[in-house]
């Protein structure tokens, strides 16, 4: 090759490296140098990390903040799959950090944080603090700004410790110069592995009156804290308003509480709540300290719920599946109930009130048995009892007391449940296994006036059945296995003024007249339940959910074969497969005994 083609293929040579360097898409790769945020990103190289201004830099923690700090107002940054390590973290101002979903992961060392403020967010990445992690993680705080609110995003995150130490997620008003509110914010998809706190929300007075108010949090997992979801405010600071909904609670054996809330917090509500596993826990699915908290919350809480404070707390939700009660989740938010005693911790001396008033009950002597649903209490007629302090003073008002009692025992008057102080003259309510075996219900009003109605039939044969006392300001009526004994005028009783304790399975704490056998239920209702409310209760506890009421239906087998129809033509008739089961012209009975139909004539 002579040397006029060797210069022609060296200039061509230069030529090509000169478009290869300052024409990116040249070949369909982009060649940059630096990455220093000083270049534009167009297309190509994914390891790098980019804002919503176009511009670029290497994949490198440092360049997190660099990247955040080049958006002036507002913005998002993007992070490439990998690992950052970082011991300083960074903070998002007013910019949200994208990642590519769990392939990024942040890595903070010694005490770094991620802080969220100013509008700023996280989304779609993981982040994991060491070992030696001892601060918090993740931290959304309002920076002294008043009133944030439809700002901060957190979404679709990991952040995960393999150590018993710090915080994992924590929204703050708490600054000393100015008055802060994080409100009005959604959070979702969020999974808290390790940590001592999991997710805290906390408002201090020295914020000048800190609010972390109206925000949602949605799809949260709680995993292996001590304390999983903890509410703190002090002073006239607030933690309200706000929703948690579908939040899954999976504790350790160092796990103090599932949620908590600690001083006034206002009003919250946990919805759709799974507190699993809670037996390995050593503290409550839920327990508030302090007062003046409005709490409503629903869900499986393996019924380890505490109130330490003076609280108003609206409880819907199953507890352990084996000691379900088939009412909680119609009446167990009615204000009109009372007392509900369902007797369902099988373990432990207290009898917690599940109403809405916990009027929790000491148990003296009696055991845990098999209930009507689930465990009830056993009671040995010597001194056995349950003494709810306090509870519901009927006085004047119309009331219904209801439960379930087994009696093994007729020797002697028997106390289901009283409030009566023991005095001969003293105002009383009771209902009693009377020493006949049938059941009693009666009232003394404070004149010494006496009102007692009983049943007919006699019930000491060891089975469940439910009873229903019912006052008003005319009748006492006493109903077993919804059927009613008696109905009696009291019009002309006085005022029935009981301030005593409510006590079940005996008449007072000295253990009068002490019920033999199981109880199981109990409820005081502070009105008068018509028929149909106590149909439905006693339906339930037959494991019926409903009944049919019409003049005229028919019933088939699998087959499509006519097996039920009533009325026939003469409309007094009812059919069953072909035989007249009930003919109301004739009342003629007839029951099938396994072979042949055996008619009795009713009178």
């Amino acid at each position: 090759m002579n040397k006029k083609y060797k210069k022609i293929f060296f200039y061509a040579g230069v030529l090509v490296l000169v478009f290869a360097l300052f024409s990116p898409s040249l070949f369909g790769t982009t060649i940059n140098i630096g990455y220093d945020g000083s270049d534009t990103w167009s297309g190509g190289d994914e390891e790098l990390i980019r804002n919503s201004a176009g511009k670029v830099w290497s994949a490198t923690s440092a360049n997190i903040q660099n990247a955040i700090d080049d958006l002036s107002s507002g913005g998002t940054v993007f992070l490439p799959p990998g690992f950052f390590e970082t011991a300083s973290g960074f903070e998002t101002n007013d910019v949200v950090v994208v990642g590519s979903g769990f392939d990024t992961q942040i890595n903070l060392s010694g005490t770094a944080t991620i802080t969220v403020e100013c509008g700023g967010g996280l989304r779609s990445l993981k982040v994991k603090a060491d070992s030696g992690y001892s601060d918090t993680a993740v931290l959304v705080d309002s920076d002294g700004i008043d009133f944030q609110f439809y700002t901060q995003v957190l979404d679709d995150l990991i952040i995960k410790s393999d150590a018993l130490a710090g915080k994992g997620l924590v929204i703050r008003a708490d600054s000393t110069d100015a008055s802060e509110c994080v409100a009005l914010n959604s959070f979702g998809s969020i999974i808290i592995d390790g940590f001592q706190y999991g997710l805290q929300c906390y408002a201090s007075e020295s914020a000048q009156n800190g609010y972390v108010n109206g925000n949602i949090f949605e799809s949260l997992v709680l995993r292996n804290q001590e304390y999983m979801l903890y509410l703190n405010s002090s002073g006239d600071a607030n933690v309200g308003g706000n929703i948690f909904h579908s939040v899954m609670l999976q504790p350790n054996s160092s796990t103090v509480n599932g949620i908590s809330l600690v001083g006034s917090c206002g009003m919250n509500s946990f919805l759709s709540v799974i507190a699993n596993d809670w037996a390995d826990a050593s503290g409550n699915a839920l327990q508030i300290n302090g007062g003046n908290n409005n709490v409503y919350a629903n869900g499986y809480f393996r019924d380890s719920i505490v109130d330490n404070g003076d609280n108003n707390i609206i409880i819907d939700t199953y507890t352990d599946s084996s000691t379900v009660s088939p009412y909680k989740e119609i009446y167990f938010t009615d204000e009109d109930l009372r007392l509900y005693l369902p007797f369902s911790m099988n373990t432990g001396s207290v009898a917690y009130d599940r109403s809405i008033y916990s009027y929790d009950g000491s148990i003296t002597g009696a055991t845990w048995c098999d209930g009507k649903f689930g465990t009830g209490l056993s009671f040995d007629g010597s001194g056995d009892y349950v003494n709810c302090t306090n509870g519901y003073d009927p006085t004047d008002n119309d009331f219904t007391i209801m439960g379930w009692f087994k009696s093994n025992d007729t020797a002697s008057d028997k106390y289901i449940i009283s409030k009566w102080s023991g005095s001969g003259t003293e105002p009383m309510v009771v209902v009693y296994v009377h020493a006949d075996g049938k059941v009693y219900f009666s009232v003394r009003d404070d004149d010494n006036d006496v009102g007692s109605a009983a049943t007919s039939l006699t019930y000491e044969d060891e089975v469940w059945h439910f009873f229903v006392a019912k006052k008003n300001s005319t009748y006492i009526s006493i109903y077993v296995d919804n059927v009613l004994g008696q109905c009696v005028n009291v019009a002309s009783l006085d005022s029935v003024t009981c301030s005593e304790a409510w006590f079940v399975g005996a008449g007072t704490t000295g253990g009068y007249a002490p019920f033999s056998g199981d109880l199981d239920e109990i409820k005081v209702f502070d009105y008068n339940l018509s028929f149909d409310e106590l149909h439905s209760h006693y339906l339930f506890g037959l494991q019926s959910h409903g009944y049919l009421q019409s003049d005229n239906f028919t019933v088939f087998d699998s087959n499509w074969a006519e097996y039920m129809r009533f009325p026939t033509t003469n409309s007094s008739t009812l059919l069953v497969d072909g035989q007249s089961w009930f003919n109301s012209a004739s009342n003629v009975l007839s029951v099938y005994n396994g072979t042949a139909w055996v008619t009795t004539t009713l009178t």
